[in-house]
């Protein structure tokens, strides 16, 4: 009787984490560890290693996923902090291709889309300045009284 209490418990285990993960496993094909890392670490009401087991991951793949995140978060900060600076020094009007290259030229790495999501996450818009159109006259100076309007009192009685 209690073996059959033991095999309830583990399948009603099995049946709670298939039902709260339901949505989490279906949204792709091929799940991934990180998904279920995250996963693990917000259920805390089964031990670590049963739960992994059910997801197909490692224990250990995700004692050292927690160990990294730490030092996951620290380069996230100093990439940050690269950004934001680059982007004061630019005077606010380099954008996320020229603050790349900024911080590539400093010796350090950084992907195009990493510095978007950062310009994004910290509301940085860079404020380009926009290409005067030349015109053949100047509209101000035509304004005055010494050019005189061509057009005053002609009348179009043909089409061209």
């Amino acid at each position: 009787m209690c073996q059959l209490r033991l095999q309830n418990a583990e399948l009603e285990e099995e049946n709670y984490i298939l039902k709260k993960s339901g949505g989490l496993l279906r949204t792709t094909p091929k799940v991934n560890a990180i998904i279920c890392y995250r996963f693990m670490e917000k259920q805390d009401r089964y031990s670590k290693a049963k739960r992994a087991k059910q997801l197909g991951v490692s224990t250990s793949g995700y004692y050292a996923w927690l160990q990294m995140r730490s030092i996951r978060q620290e380069q996230y900060e100093a990439r940050k902090d690269r950004v934001i600076s680059a982007f004061k020094e630019g005077e606010i009007t380099y954008g996320a291709e020229r603050i790349c290259e900024v911080i590539r030229r400093s010796g350090h790495s950084i992907s195009y889309s990493v510095v978007k999501q950062i310009m994004a996450q910290e509301g940085l818009k860079s404020c380009h300045l926009q290409r005067r159109r030349l015109s053949l006259t100047d509209s101000w100076d035509a304004h005055s009284d010494e050019y005189q309007n061509l057009t005053k009192g002609f009348q179009i009685n043909r089409p061209f």
